[in-house]
């Protein structure tokens, strides 16, 4: 039994929570969603920015107060909770969106889809192809993955750069492995505090030791190639034979004196 989109003029009705209901949807669906909404939203957001347009990136507070204001007028009509989101954004740029302009299309055609077709659109929409879903989110993923190759970006310590890249790791395998974002968030952060307190405390890593023993194997070969001079040792004296003689009276003889440099 399809359901086929009807064309009308669908109002849209105002929402004014109680106070109760504030406090419920607050406590039981708002409270949980800050730590993802910061993440994915606002700091991947900025991230994904600089990245994608190093010429214009959107900053952490902007995207903050845009989210918010977004949803503080949005639940009073009744909408859904929605935010900007690093995959929307990464997704958009990979399937041609260059600028703003493309928001303002996509914006546009909900507005006027939203209005004339209202909720006689959830029954198209479920018929939407799940493949082609899963293709756009898998390329949207490779996209977002994609970003990870700059988090050592400006950073020329190789020590530096071996903990970024443990904890990135880390903070990857983790939210995958349990499915849990504030856990794979926690694990990198363990791992960051170890990185902080071995460094701060002086503890040797292996590139230390590398480097160390790099430094000995060349000084040693510096050693044996420059053997040291020993000053009880003299040379014998030179001893000129008859023919060197010869030619060193020959080149005297040759040697124009001062009359003939005057001449000259």
């Amino acid at each position: 039994k399809a359901v086929y989109p009807k064309i009308g003029v669908y109002t849209v009705s105002t929402v004014i929570p109680t106070l109760e209901e504030f406090k419920h949807g607050f406590l039981s669906a708002g409270l949980g969603q800050i730590p993802l909404t910061a993440l994915n939203s606002v700091i991947a957001l900025a991230a994904i920015s600089q990245d994608l347009f190093p010429e214009r990136p959107a900053s952490t507070p902007t995207i903050s107060v845009s989210i918010g204001v977004m949803n503080l007028i949005g639940c009073f009509f009744g909408s859904m909770p929605f935010c900007h989101g690093s995959g929307g954004l990464a997704a958009q740029y990979r399937f041609g969106a260059r600028s703003e302009v493309s928001i303002i299309i996509l914006g546009s055609l909900k507005i006027f889809f939203g209005l004339f077709f209202g909720s006689s659109l959830s029954g198209l929409i479920q018929c939407f192809p799940s493949a082609i879903l899963g293709v756009m989110l898998f390329v949207s993923g490779i996209e977002l993955g994609a970003v990870a190759r700059t988090v050592n970006d400006g950073v020329h310590d190789d020590q530096k750069r071996h903990a970024n890249f443990i904890i990135m790791i880390t903070t990857a395998g983790m939210l995958v492995g349990f499915k849990n974002d504030g856990i794979g968030f926690l694990g990198g952060m363990i791992g960051s505090a170890c990185f902080y307190l071995a460094m701060r405390f002086g503890g040797s890593t292996d590139q230390d030791e590398e480097q160390s023993g790099e430094m000995t194997v060349t000084h040693a070969r510096s050693s044996q190639a420059e053997p040291e001079s020993d000053p009880s040792i003299r040379k014998s004296p030179v001893v000129l034979t008859e023919t060197d003689g010869t030619a060193a009276a020959a080149a005297e003889s040759t040697e124009p004196t001062p009359a003939t440099r005057s001449a000259h």
